[in-house]
């Protein structure tokens, strides 16, 4: 990164382009603020709907499912994780009361936070500490990770890989934080007595109306149902992440601290993507998770102000000297995904 690149800059130039004193200033959008209630309640009311239903046949099913599979994933990436981040409501009470959705969906919001906030945004791609890389060798997503013989094939078994990743976030990932009380080498923060009580009760909750209920009602093949809705969620969520921190050109990396904010933002710019940035439509349909590296620079900003954003940084950077990794199409993304996948598994540990 040429010396000249500095981060006080680009927001001195972001915040006269956007008109605003401070990043705090800028507000959600108003479609920011329909999504929150919008897609919540119409997950649960698909639920309901789908539960309720006297005589469902086959065409009715699917409908449903793929509704609640459309309506959660996008619910996970549109609120919960705005929510995280406080982008989305600034008052802490308010936004924590409003996360437990979260949880009754099968996410603890608690330790979403932790591992995403304290550990992916300030240790991306780091090979010890990026909560996102840790797969327990299923996949090897970074070149400082030992290589088994199993990853030569994991370009072609991701797709597969992808489809636990909800189940095991919400089940073994979450319970086994909860009861270690650790997130990677950090303690578990927030996890107060009354905290834990609700964990508890909400992984009860979750499991009672979308294992024990569909059940009671179907049998076995209301549990498969609700499978198959998780693993396509996790499918969806799991895959608009990964493909924008392991791709051809992404930098992976050990480092505990950083010397200075620059060290941390020249981070971020070798291990953050965007794709399709200049998409107004993608971005407020996916939240601004194609905006990674802009996210991953102002995290506290609300999406809704991400493309324009995108233009400043892209900008500044192109004076600099600085390369910004981005993808002009979703086809693109995925392929330097799998291309870097199909490297992983085939090259030596570094």
């Amino acid at each position: 990164m040429n010396t000249s690149f500095s981060y006080l800059e680009l927001k001195k130039r972001i915040l006269a382009d956007l008109g605003v004193e401070s990043l705090r200033a800028l507000k959600p959008s108003a479609g920011m603020r329909w999504k929150l209630v919008l897609l919540p309640a119409a997950f649960f009311a698909t639920y309901v709907s789908l539960v309720t239903q006297s005589e469902v046949d086959v065409v009715s099913v699917l409908l449903h499912g793929a509704a609640l599979v459309f309506l959660g994933a996008g619910t996970m990436l549109n609120v919960f994780h705005d929510l995280v981040h406080g982008s989305l409501i600034r008052n802490a009470k308010v936004r924590s009361a409003i996360s437990y959705f979260s949880d009754l969906m099968g996410a603890s919001h608690l330790i979403w936070n932790n591992r995403h906030n304290r550990c992916h945004h300030y240790h991306t791609n780091d090979a010890k500490r990026d909560e996102d890389l840790q797969t327990s060798e299923v996949f090897r997503f970074s070149d400082l990770h030992p290589r088994r013989a199993h990853h030569r094939f994991q370009a072609l078994y991701a797709p597969l890989g992808y489809l636990t990743y909800a189940f095991f976030w919400f089940y073994p990932a979450d319970i086994e934080k909860f009861l270690r009380k650790r997130v990677m080498e950090l303690d578990l923060k927030g996890m107060t007595l009354i905290h834990s009580v609700f964990f508890v009760v909400f992984k009860v909750l979750h499991v009672l109306l979308f294992v024990v209920v569909p059940y009671l009602k179907w049998g076995v093949d209301g549990i498969v149902g609700y499978l198959l809705v998780i693993s396509f969620i996790g499918m969806i969520v799991s895959s608009v992440n990964n493909i924008a921190h392991v791709f051809s050109g992404a930098r992976y990396h050990e480092t505990r601290s950083f010397p200075n904010r620059d060290a941390f933002i020249r981070m971020q710019f070798e291990t953050s993507a965007c794709y399709l940035p200049e998409s107004e439509f993608v971005n407020m349909m996916m939240g601004g998770v194609n905006h990674q590296l802009v996210h991953h620079l102002f995290p506290e900003v609300p999406h809704a102000h991400f493309p324009r954003i995108y233009r400043v940084v892209k900008r500044y950077a192109d004076e600099c000297g600085v390369q910004v990794h981005a993808f002009q199409s979703l086809s693109s993304a995925l392929k330097s995904h799998y291309k870097e996948l199909a490297r992983l598994g085939n090259a030596t540990t570094a």
